[in-house]
């Protein structure tokens, strides 16, 4: 697949065109700068000529706020091609808006970092790139991270489809990893930030991320399939007049707006400590404690038991 990279040379001016060098000559770097290449000095100029790819330098005007970076997602939108990779490499995070938005018009082929060096790390270029043995392929299948394979449990979850299509990425199921990307790809707008989260928890040489790795191509299926798990878990907490009974008998105190939340949380988890914590991150994100869990915890089991 054809790679454009767009520098915001006004946001990240040489520094961004870090990682550079590492460029096939089938890639295209396109400098958004201000009166053309006149406005790069000599020693940027060395950088960019390190380097097999095409580059263009995209003269803009200026003279407003975020005026190049209009003109910079402006022209991605016109001449985006589902068949190339664009890469707008700037620290400017308002760009994530403009991508959320060309993805929900689907076009998923646009994201953002800043540096070329990290677009590259984020999508497997640069890292590690050595063969292994049979012996460690066959111990990767068992394990991730270290942690030993788990069986995806064959319940009536909502987030049992997400499980599966992580696992179908190559990532050993192992309900902490698993919760972590979630998280990761739930409540972030593009892949760099993704990759920035996922890398935060599990570390790895050449600034890079095995578990973003195995799903980075799958980064917007599973955004998707998570976002269905949500509404399936939100429909089923509502409609179910049996658990909503059930959750009533045991904690009568809670309202029905507390019912409904309960029986979501119950719905996709399956201990007491990860209830709480799906309550607290999506009812109560504004607050260290839920204030009605201390209703439902005592009665935990006997809930779980008739509901499940």
């Amino acid at each position: 697949m054809k790679r454009v990279f767009c520098i915001d040379y006004e946001n990240v001016t040489f520094v961004g065109a870090k990682g550079i060098e590492a460029l096939k000559s089938s890639d295209k770097v396109l400098i958004f700068v201000n009166n053309g290449a006149k406005g790069i000095s000599p020693n940027a100029a060395k950088v960019y000529i390190a380097t097999k790819a095409k580059i263009r330098f995209v003269d803009v005007e200026i003279g407003k706020p975020n005026a190049l970076d209009f003109q910079l997602i402006t022209y991605i939108a016109a001449k985006c091609n589902p068949s190339t990779e664009y890469y707008i490499i700037s620290k400017d995070c308002g760009y994530d808006f403009a991508i959320s938005m060309l993805v929900r018009c689907g076009k998923k082929n646009v994201h953002r970092f800043p540096t070329i060096a990290m677009a590259l790390a984020g999508e497997n270029v640069i890292g590690d790139t050595k063969t292994y043995s049979s012996e460690k392929t066959a111990s990767a299948e068992t394990k991730v991270n270290g942690v030993e394979k788990q069986q995806i449990p064959n319940d009536n979850n909502p987030f049992k489809e997400v499980f599966e299509l992580i696992q179908s990425c190559g990532v050993a199921f192992d309900k902490d990893v698993y919760k972590n990307i979630i998280d990761a790809v739930e409540k972030t707008n593009g892949k760099f930030r993704c990759f920035t989260m996922l890398r935060s928890k599990y570390p790895s040489e050449n600034n890079s991320c095995e578990v973003y790795q195995k799903i980075k191509k799958s980064y917007f299926s599973i955004k998707e399939a998570i976002a269905n798990a949500r509404k399936i878990a939100k429909q089923n907490s509502t409609q179910n007049e049996e658990i909503l009974a059930v959750i009533k008998k045991f904690a009568p105190k809670l309202t029905s707006i507390q019912r409904r939340q309960t029986a979501e949380a119950l719905l996709c988890t399956d201990n007491k400590l990860d209830f709480y914590e799906y309550l607290r991150d999506h009812f109560y994100k504004k607050r260290s404690v839920v204030p009605f869990y201390k209703n439902v915890k005592k009665h935990y089991e006997e809930i779980c038991g008739e509901i499940k």
